[in-house]
């Protein structure tokens, strides 16, 4: 069930950041937090990192319970969008 939770999360993510125009990054977040506003890109920024902060905790306490040490494969720079094999390089 947790599984299925994160992989819609996923979705509900991707889904939203592929139909986000790109204009509104720079645009400020339409909600205060913390008594502060932002632009939405900055705010995606720090949510990201944020993100990536619990994640490496997940992955210390799944080592630390199971002792499995290999890596989950999260992040993979090849996966990003941008990512391109350059001319003669392998």
């Amino acid at each position: 069930q947790l599984l299925a939770e994160i992989a819609a999360a996923e979705e509900a993510v991707a889904v939203t950041l592929r139909e986000l125009d790109p204009e509104r990054f720079e645009a400020t977040y339409p909600e205060a937090l913390d008594g502060h506003q932002f632009e939405t890109g900055d705010l995606l920024i720090h949510l990201a990192v944020h993100l990536g902060f619990h994640l490496g905790q997940v992955g210390y306490h799944r080592r630390a319970v199971t002792g499995e040490a290999r890596s989950v494969g999260a992040g993979r720079l090849t996966e990003l969008a941008t990512a391109r094999p350059l001319a003669g390089v392998s």
